[in-house]
C-alpha cells in the first residue's frame, strides 16, 4: 500500500508540474495596464517582437498579477503570469525571445522569465 501511494504522489506531482509547464512570467509590464488587458497587452507585445505565431494558436489561457513580494516598494510593478495554451507555442516565443539583442522600443522594459531561464523581450 505504500508504494502505491508513493506512486500516485509521484503521478500527482508530475501533473502538476506540467501544468505549470506552459506558464511565463512578464516582469515590468505597468501597473496602468489593467487586468481585461493584460491578454491583448500580451499579444501586442508578442507581435511587436515579430514572433510569427498563427493567430489561432497564440491562445492565452489566463493572465493575471501575481503578488508583489513584500521587500519590492510599492512602486514596483507586479509580476504577469501568463498561460500559453500550447506548449510548442510558448518553447516558440522563448526561443525567439533569446534571440533578441534589444527590448523593443514599446516595451521597453518588460522581460520574461520561466523556472530556469530568464530572456529580455
Amino acid at each position: 500500500m505504500s508504494d502505491k501511494i508513493t506512486l500516485m504522489e509521484h503521478k500527482l506531482a508530475n501533473l502538476e508540474d506540467r501544468s505549470r509547464s506552459n506558464n511565463l512570467r512578464l516582469r515590468g509590464v505597468p501597473e496602468s495596464v489593467t487586468q481585461a488587458e493584460l491578454p491583448a497587452y500580451v499579444r501586442g507585445l508578442l507581435r511587436a517582437y515579430g514572433l510569427v505565431v498563427p493567430p489561432d494558436m497564440l491562445q492565452v489561457g489566463r493572465a493575471h498579477r501575481v503578488p508583489r513580494p513584500r521587500h519590492l516598494p510599492d512602486t514596483t510593478p507586479r509580476d504577469v503570469l501568463i498561460r500559453i495554451h500550447y506548449f510548442h507555442i510558448k518553447e516558440h516565443i522563448l526561443h525567439e525571445s533569446r534571440n533578441k539583442s534589444k527590448p523593443h522600443e514599446d516595451f521597453p522594459t518588460v522581460h520574461l522569465f520561466t523556472d530556469l531561464s530568464a530572456a529580455t523581450l
